[in-house]
C-alpha cells in the first residue's frame, strides 16, 4: 500500500497529473485534436527532461532549506532541487497550447499558471526566479516545438 501512495504521489509532484487534465481537456474542446496532443506530450516530455539537466548541473536548494530563517507549509525533501519549478513550467505549457489550439479558453488557463506559480512561491518551496524560469522554459519549449514542426 505504501508503494502505491509513493507512486501515486509522485505522479502528482512531477506535474504528470497536468499531462492528463490537459489531454482531457483536449480531447473534449477540440474535434481535430491529433497535433495538439503531439505538442503537449512532446512539450511536457522534452520539457522535464530539461528541466531535469538544469536541476542536476545548476542545484539550487529549496528557500526553507538555504534560508532557515523562512517558513514552508510544505515540506519537501531538502534534497529535491528548486531550480527550475517544474509545476510552473508544466502550467505554462499549457498556457501555451491552450493559445495556439484553443484560444477561448487562453484567460482562464493562464489565470490557473499564475495562481500555481505564485501558490508555489507563497508556500515557500520556491523562489520567484524559480517560478519565472520554469514560465519561460514552458512558453518557449511550446513556441519552439510549434514552430519547428507545425504542430
Amino acid at each position: 500500500m505504501t508503494t502505491m501512495i509513493r507512486w501515486i504521489a509522485m505522479f502528482g509532484a512531477t506535474g504528470l497529473i497536468w499531462f492528463e487534465i490537459g489531454g482531457i481537456v483536449l480531447v473534449l474542446l477540440k474535434p481535430f485534436i491529433g497535433s495538439a496532443i503531439v505538442l503537449l506530450v512532446s512539450s511536457i516530455g522534452i520539457g522535464w527532461g530539461i528541466q531535469q539537466l538544469i536541476g542536476y548541473y545548476w542545484f539550487y536548494e529549496r528557500p526553507w532549506v538555504s534560508h532557515p530563517t523562512h517558513w514552508s507549509f510544505i515540506q519537501t525533501s531538502p534534497y529535491s532541487k528548486s531550480f527550475p519549478s517544474d509545476h510552473a513550467a508544466i502550467a505554462f505549457i499549457g498556457v501555451g497550447v491552450s493559445f495556439i489550439w484553443i484560444p477561448h479558453i487562453f484567460i482562464p488557463v493562464i489565470v490557473c499558471a499564475l495562481c500555481i506559480a505564485v501558490s508555489r512561491v507563497w508556500v515557500g518551496v520556491h523562489r520567484t526566479i524559480d517560478v519565472l524560469s520554469g514560465a519561460t522554459l514552458g512558453l518557449l519549449l511550446v513556441s519552439f516545438i510549434h514552430g519547428l514542426f507545425g504542430l
